[in-house]
This record gives C-alpha cells, structure tokens and sequence, in this order.
C-alpha cells in the first residue's frame, strides 16, 4: 500500500487498491458460484436445474462487473503515468 501510495498522490491510491482486493474477491465468488451451479446441475433434476439457472444471471453480472472494474483501475494507473510523462523533466530518456 505504501508503494502505490507514493506512485499515485492522495487517496485515490488507497481506494484502488482497495478496489483492487473488492475485485479479487468478486471473482472469487463468481468461479466458486459457477463451480457450484455446474455440480449441482450434474447431481439435481430437471426442475432444480431450471430453478438454478436464474443464479447464472448473477453470476455473469458479477463477473462483468469484476472486469469493468479492472478496466477503471488500469485506466486510472494509465492516465497517471500519462501525467507523469508528460510533465517535463519528470520522466528519463534511454
């Protein structure tokens, strides 16, 4: 945390780097919720398995969201190293 701290100025280090944890926590629950759908359709009947195809919904969405948010937090890194490069005498050239 300290690391990013200092590369990104203010707080919005730290909430991306929350958001970052929120993120790998997202996924988490979807790959466990997909795994456990899958199992259940496999061991459940006809109509349990249409009853649990609502859950794969969410569980796309969720995931969807997981990325949407990756996409933020890499722009958000992006965009300061664009600041930062283009401030003159900031950036080295090879």
């Amino acid at each position: 945390m300290w690391r990013v701290w200092k590369v990104l100025p203010g707080g919005r280090a730290m909430w991306l780097s929350l958001l970052a944890h929120a993120l790998f926590v997202g996924y988490l629950l979807a790959v466990v919720a997909s795994f456990w759908l899958v199992g259940t359709l496999l061991r459940g009947g006809a109509q349990r398995a249409m009853v649990l195809l609502v859950w794969v919904l969410p569980i796309i969405g969720l995931a969807y969201a997981c990325r949407r948010g990756e996409k933020f937090i890499a722009k958000q890194c992006i965009r300061q190293y664009l600041l930062e490069a283009s401030a003159p005498g900031t950036m080295s050239s090879p």
